[in-house]
């Protein structure tokens, strides 16, 4: 890939994470066999729930683990990793020249999207998107939006064979109103790119226009 590493060993490294993905995989497995199966789905629900608290015991496992060898790492080479020096990169003057950069922009950005700065156009937006996400979340706590859906159940048998079936009317609803924020957010991304843009010709201009030329004899 564009980072040049070789797939082999990206493998054999990752390889330890199959002990996360196993019980995961179970847990999986035995809950779709417990929709399926009415006489032994008991048992196959109790050995999903059992696999899935094992999943989460093995990933805080795994986390202590990596924990104390990177506690390891980092005092054996304490001292390279104060001065810098340790597994330094070719590129890494110019990724922190970039990310300082970066920086520098998100505090302009901070400056320009100020509400103060903002116009009563964008500000009735954004109140309007404020409000379409709040009806969202009314409909999703207080109605019942969307249908129930496992992963033992199939498409085919829903009404009509279609998976839009499950989509209620006050889901449409919240659908729509998702679509209208996100309308509202493209909205002002574009207007802050724009406003962006204008500074950063500013910033340009200035020392055009505050440089001293001399005189002409």
């Amino acid at each position: 890939g564009i980072l040049r590493l070789n797939a082999c060993q990206m493998l054999l490294g990752t390889t330890p994470m199959i002990f996360l993905i196993i019980p995961l995989v179970l847990a999986g497995a035995c809950m779709l066999k417990s929709g399926q199966e009415s006489e032994s789905g008991g048992i196959y629900s109790n050995i999903s729930s059992v696999m899935t608290m094992l999943s989460s015991v093995v990933m805080i496992a795994m986390g202590i683990v990596a924990g104390y060898h990177l506690e390891t790492v980092q005092q054996q080479f304490k001292a390279e990793i104060e001065r810098g020096d340790w597994e330094k990169d070719s590129q890494e003057d110019e990724i922190i020249r970039a990310i300082e950069e970066d920086s520098k922009q998100s505090k302009v950005y901070e400056q320009v999207v100020r509400w103060n700065l903002v116009p009563s156009w964008m500000r009735a937006l954004l109140y309007f998107g404020s409000l379409l996400m709040s009806v969202v979340t009314y409909i999703i706590v207080c109605a019942d939006p969307f249908g129930e859906f496992s992963v033992a159940d199939h498409i085919a048998d829903l009404p009509g064979g279609s998976v839009l079936s499950l989509v209620h009317t006050s889901g449409w609803i919240a659908i729509g109103c998702t679509l209208a924020a996100v309308v509202v957010l493209v909205a002002l991304w574009a207007w802050s790119s724009v406003q962006m843009r204008a500074v950063a010709t500013l910033e340009e201009a200035k020392p055009l226009t505050s440089s001293d030329d001399p005189s002409p004899p």
